[in-house]
Parts: structure tokens; C-alpha cells; sequence
């Protein structure tokens, strides 16, 4: 079947803009603004949509706000995500002749109303956030796994799988995957019920080397000519890789106790406050932290609510005086809490202390494809992450004052 692709959003990648003028199709760039990424995506009406977690977890937010706002819309929204939701995971199916035109047409509006295919990388993505998105737009979400060193993707969902979309799928042909144990974090080829390990790439899809540079190279690529990723995965039993964790972004709290961060990341997306966020940790302390661009709709409403105020979301300056007021902040820090029991997070993983800002975080702490550089964060928060560890965890033990 040939997929005929007529336009594209699409950040810089070369292996995309290739694919894109490999099918006749076109080519268009967003603003650049994240925050206004939707508005860009209705005046473009792609059909194929690449993107990132982060993205898509601000529709999912949009959407569950509208539901969670109640009434007969809210209810009704809510009964057409159960049905579509339920007749996806019995079927494969995504589309419903009924609820697609009465109830989701001006969801897919959202994207520009012709989306067919969207796709994430870059980390993992909540199952929960892959079926709405099934759901609201009537159209394949295709989670896929791939490096830069490996030209791309090098695995990818099946569309119709109903168990496989909580994975990255199968490997692509000529694509050789194993699992190295990583004792240090108790993941081996042994667990159970499947093994885990680090992922391993071999085949021709992978670099040869980093240019001019062995001693990384080295790093990377063994004797026996398989790239380390970094990664730490699960295979299934039909073959279907899945990314649980990170090599290096697990980090060992002053207790001795070991903080994935990107997983814990992946929870506290869901909560619709923020547009964007970061996760630190340090050797030396207990608890782990949070900073937060927040969205500014969001951000007027916690502050009104909390504080009774009547500020508006376009008053960016007055928002950001106001923002990280402590009961503001306590009161976040209770709705993770929620989000972080709900989903199963351990003590340890949960965020006990949040700095807010309005400002979209700045290009030099972020990797094109939307990931944050940790170190380069830490260094520009230095000042707010020092001053969140000097007021210790009072704050968060103290109770919310409204609940959003």
C-alpha cells in the first residue's frame, strides 16, 4: 500500500524531510513557539503529524479538562471516549460513524481537521494519552524507537495491534536488538516475566563512528560491534520492544534509593498545568524537584482559585509575582502528590518541591527534538533549585487550600 503524504509537520530532521520529498508531499515548519504549536497545526491541516510526548500530552490534558468541566458536554464527551476507547482495544478499529461527527469533529479540528497519522519519540509515551489520541482523531498513533545513530526509527507499532500500543513496537527489517544485563540497576536477561537489560542495535542501520572522534566512538560501539544505546528495555513475548528506563538519567538520592527520572516524568506529564517541565535530582538530598513552565489558561485558574484573585491568563508579569506565593505552590505539590499515589509512584519519586515560571524555557536547555539537557537545566536553575532544597519539605506536608 502506498501512502500518499501531501503535507507534513515536521521538526528539522533529515530523515523525515527525506521521507517527505521521498512521496511527493510537503514540507511545513511551525512557528518555533510551542505554545503555539496547535494554532500553527490548524493553519497547516497536515495529514501526518510527528511529535513528541510532551505535545501530545497537552491535547490529552484539553481534552480530559473538557470532560472533567462536566455538564452535558463533559458527559457526553466522556461516553464517546469510553465507546471508541472499549471498541479499539476489542477490534483494532479507530474510527466510529457516529461519535467521529458529533462529538470529535471539532477535536480533530485541533490538528487542522486531516490528520491520519501521528506519530512520538523521543521518550516513552502513557498507553492512556496513545488511545485518547486513537479515539478524539480517528487516526493511526504510531509510537516508534530510534536514535540519531541508527538513521531514525528502528522499531515501530503495528497500528491495529491492541496490545502492542503500549510498547515501541517491533523491529524494523535488517534491525538486530539484544539486551546487555545492567546488574548495578537489577536488570537482567533472567527477570521475569520478560527480560530487561540495555538495548543493544546491530545491523547496517547503525553508525559506523562519531566523525573524527574514536575515543567516543569507542564508547559506544563494542568489539563485537554493537552500539550501546543507553536505554533500558523490555522485549515480549511476540518481539515488541518497550523503553522502561535510562542508563544515565537513573540517579541514587542521599538515602540510597534510585530515581529514574524520565519515568517519573512520563507520570507528572499527565497533569495539565504544565506546557513544560523538569524533574532534578542531586547525590547529596532526599527528594527530588520540580521545575515548571506553567500554561497560562491553567495557571490564571490555579491562582485565582487558590488565592482569589481575578488575574487573567494574558497577564503574563502579574502571573509570574504570583505563581510561586507558598500556597500556590503547596497546593501543586498536593495535586502531584495525588497524580504520583494514583499511578503508583513510591515515596521517594515524588516531587517535594516545584519552582513555577511563565517563561518558556530557553532553546540552550532544550535538544531539537524537545528534550531537556539536565545539566544545562540544573546550571540555569541553579538559584530556584538551591532555594527549594534550603526550605526542606515543610511545605509540602502542609494541606492544600482548594482543590482544582
Amino acid at each position: 500500500m502506498t501512502l500518499q503524504l501531501t503535507k507534513l509537520v515536521v521538526s528539522p530532521q533529515r530523515s523525515l524531510e527525506l521521507l517527505a520529498i521521498g512521496f511527493g508531499g510537503v514540507i511545513a515548519y511551525s512557528t518555533g513557539d510551542n505554545l503555539r504549536l496547535l494554532e500553527d497545526a490548524q493553519v497547516i491541516k497536515p495529514d501526518f503529524f510527528p511529535s513528541v510526548p510532551r505535545v501530545l500530552n497537552r491535547i490529552h490534558q484539553a481534552v480530559m479538562a473538557q470532560i472533567q468541566a462536566g455538564g452535558v458536554k463533559g458527559a457526553l464527551l466522556q461516553k464517546a471516549l469510553t465507546t471508541k476507547i472499549e471498541h479499539f482495544r476489542k477490534t483494532g478499529e479507530v474510527t466510529h460513524r457516529l461519535y467521529d461527527v458529533l462529538v470529535f469533529r471539532k477535536v480533530r479540528a485541533l490538528l487542522g481537521g486531516n490528520v491520519k497519522i501521528i506519530t512520538t519519540g523521543s521518550a516513552p509515551i502513557s498507553p492512556d494519552v496513545v488511545e485518547t489520541l486513537k479515539a478524539c482523531f480517528a487516526c493511526d498513533v504510531i509510537e516508534g524507537y530510534g536514535l540519531t545513530e541508527t538513521v531514525g526509527g528502528i522499531s515501530l507499532n503495528i497500528p491495529w495491534d491492541t496490545v502492542g500500543y503500549k510498547t515501541a513496537g517491533h523491529p524494523r527489517p535488517g534491525v538486530l536488538i539484544k539486551l546487555k544485563d545492567v546488574p548495578d540497576l537489577n536488570y537482567t536477561s533472567s527477570d521475569k516475566p520478560y527480560p530487561r537489560g540495555e538495548v543493544l542495535i546491530g545491523g547496517p542501520i547503525r553508525l559506523k563512528c562519531y566523525h573524527k572522534d574514536p575515543e567516543n566512538t569507542a564508547k559506544a560501539i563494542d568489539d563485537e560491534g554493537w552500539f550501546h544505546t543507553g536505554d533500558i528495555g523490555v522485549i515480549d513475548d511476540c518481539g515488541r520492544l518497550k523503553i522502561i528506563d535510562r542508563v544515565k538519567n537513573v540517579m541514587k538520592l542521599s538515602q540510597g534509593e534510585y530515581v529514574a527520572l524520565e519515568k517519573v516524568e512520563g507520570i507528572y506529564g499527565l497533569h495539565p498545568l504544565f506546557s513544560s517541565f523538569v524533574v532534578h535530582g542531586e547525590s547529596l538530598q532526599s527528594y527530588i524537584v520540580l521545575i515548571g513552565v506553567v500554561d497560562p489558561l491553567q495557571g490564571a485558574q490555579l491562582i485565582n482559585k487558590v488565592l482569589g484573585k481575578n488575574l487573567q491568563p494574558t497577564d503574563l508579569a502579574g502571573m509570574q509575582k504570583l505563581l510561586n506565593d507558598p500556597k500556590v505552590r503547596q497546593h501543586v505539590l498536593y495535586e502531584l502528590q495525588t497524580l504520583a499515589k494514583k499511578n503508583g509512584l513510591n515515596g521517594f519519586e515524588t516531587v517535594k518541591g516545584v519552582w513555577l515560571e511563565v517563561e518558556p524555557f530557553p532553546a540552550h536547555i532544550l535538544t531539537p527534538t524537545l528534550k531537556m539537557k539536565r545539566k544545562q537545566a540544573g546550571d540555569h536553575y541553579r538559584e530556584q533549585i538551591d532555594s527549594l532544597y534550603a526550605e526542606g519539605e515543610l511545605l509540602f506536608e502542609r494541606r492544600p487550600i482548594a482543590k482544582l
